[in-house]
């Protein structure tokens, strides 16, 4: 390449120059900077800067090749992005590009901003404005809502503890979901899930809220994480003179041998004949004692009703749940059966014994399902031995159940003066040719066959009405009572 030898001499154009223009020279117009056309003579440095700049950056400027005068003032303009300058008074009028073909191209076509971010164009660049959840340049990063910055006290703090009581973070679009540690609950893990519902603790036990568990108070008498365990209240064995305990609901009775007596055993007792001289000379509360009736070999276990009526009943009958059945032969009504705490028969001997010290009132108390009660009471109660077959003998009637044994209906069914009848030894009076006992399920002092039947069936149900129910006619006809209780006092008691 030949050496830069500067400008050189233009040669002048044959055709003759236009008459020049008539007005002042411009106070910055120096010699020199316009060649004879009028056009702009561009010093080498010049030239060489934008070179320099076009090769950095091609597209960030655009170099004027030519520049209309309107004035006497000219000088080359670079212009960026590629518009029109305008120009008045001395300034260029108008800038016009040159054969370079650049253009600024739209940056947001296609949109780069994922996310359905918004994209803003700029000059050979472009700006993304990201929806609530992303950032980065092209809203491709999902914000870490686990990571939020909270204000407090003027000072930003990143919250750690989005997720209380041990929760787990777990991060979403714009939202975040805590995953609880056991136990609790809320958005935020910020709520104890109630543990404890209506049948956490059972018999009564009070249930205290814990964190994924729960504890019961139990009450008296019962124990086991929910209250499910009777405490065994005979341990160790209360009762003393090798007297028996029974285990109650926090309690215990003790069972004493004959010839002791007492809550514990503890006291020798004399030979009490029945639950009145318990009464008059011992104790008024009701429970299970040892008596020993005139002419008794030994002692026999009896439940004295100690309350009902002025107390000292002895018990001999009892139906209260159904646990026992009455359906039972000659011999075990003859000797007892049944749970002295529950539903037991005392036995025909015993029965027997116990009328012929003197003069003795039945009672009859009775109970439906509906808990209404009633009662019935015969004075002149005895029963015979059993080579008279235990027959049945009562006096007059008394109370508010109506007389269901000495003024039955028909005549028929009257169980005064009857003999007792099992399955297994019939002496009813049923003309017809059955076995009453066999028929309605029971040991009972049958005619032709009853209007009292007390040692039925015990149906689980208050609307059952058959003739093997536990049934008193002259109160709730065939209808099967729930509860009742047969026992005797001495006719001359006073409490």
């Amino acid at each position: 390449m030949p050496a830069w030898r500067g400008p050189q001499p233009v040669e002048k154009d044959p055709s003759p120059e236009p008459p020049p223009i008539s007005r002042g020279k411009p106070a910055d117009e120096e010699e020199g900077m316009f060649d004879e056309k009028g056009s702009y003579k561009l010093p080498f440095l010049v030239l060489a800067v934008v070179c320099i700049v076009l090769s950095v950056a091609p597209t960030a400027f655009i170099v004027v090749t030519h520049i209309e005068r309107t004035g006497s003032y000219q000088s080359p303009i670079l212009v960026s992005g590629g518009g029109v300058v305008q120009s008045s008074g001395t300034k260029p009028s108008a800038v016009h590009y040159g054969n370079l073909g650049l253009k600024d191209s739209n940056d947001c076509d296609p949109n780069p901003c994922v996310h359905n971010g918004n994209c803003t164009d700029g000059i050979n660049s472009f700006t993304c404005t990201c929806p609530e959840g992303y950032e980065g340049r092209f809203c491709e990063k999902n914000i870490n809502d686990c990571n939020r910055m909270t204000r407090k006290g003027g000072n930003v703090y990143l919250s750690k503890h989005l997720c209380a009581n041990g929760g787990t973070c777990i991060d979403k679009v714009n939202d975040y979901e805590c995953y609880c540690a056991p136990g609790f609950t809320g958005k935020d893990c910020g709520r104890n899930i109630e543990d404890c519902t209506e049948y956490s603790c059972l018999n009564g036990g009070t249930c205290k809220d814990g964190i994924n568990s729960f504890s019961c108070h139990c009450p008296a008498g019962y124990t086991g994480r929910i209250c499910e365990i009777n405490s065994d209240d005979c341990l160790p064995n209360p009762c003393e003179n090798n007297g028996t305990c029974i285990d109650g609901v926090n309690s215990y009775s003790c069972v004493c041998l004959s010839g002791y007596a007492g809550a514990n055993c503890e006291t020798s007792e004399s030979s009490y004949r029945d639950c009145a001289e318990i009464y008059k000379n011992w104790t008024q509360t009701s429970g299970v004692y040892y008596i020993t009736p005139q002419g008794a070999p030994k002692a026999i276990l009896v439940y004295c009703d100690m309350t009902t009526a002025g107390g000292g009943w002895t018990v001999f009958q009892r139906r209260v749940d159904g646990a026992v059945t009455f359906y039972r032969n000659w011999t075990e009504y003859q000797h007892g059966f049944g749970n002295i705490d529950g539903d037991y028969w005392l036995g025909n001997d015993n029965i027997h014994m116990l009328t012929s010290q003197g003069h003795y009132i039945l009672r009859v108390d009775l109970s439906d399902w509906e808990g209404n009660s009633v009662w019935a009471q015969y004075n002149n109660f005895t029963v015979e031995d059993e080579e008279h077959k235990y027959r049945l003998h009562l006096g007059a009637y008394s109370g508010s159940a109506g007389d269901a044994l000495t003024n039955a209906r028909p005549v028929y069914s009257n169980h005064n003066n009857m003999y007792f009848s099992t399955y297994d030894q019939n002496n009813d009076k049923a003309t017809r040719q059955w076995n009453c006992a066999k028929r309605w399920q029971s040991g009972w002092w049958y005619n032709n066959c009853y209007d009292a039947h007390l040692n039925g069936v015990y149906h689980h149900s208050c609307s059952y009405k058959e003739w093997d129910g536990i049934i008193w006619l002259q109160w709730k006809d065939k209808l099967s009572l729930r509860t009742v209780s047969l026992k005797m006092r001495p006719a001359d008691f006073q409490n």
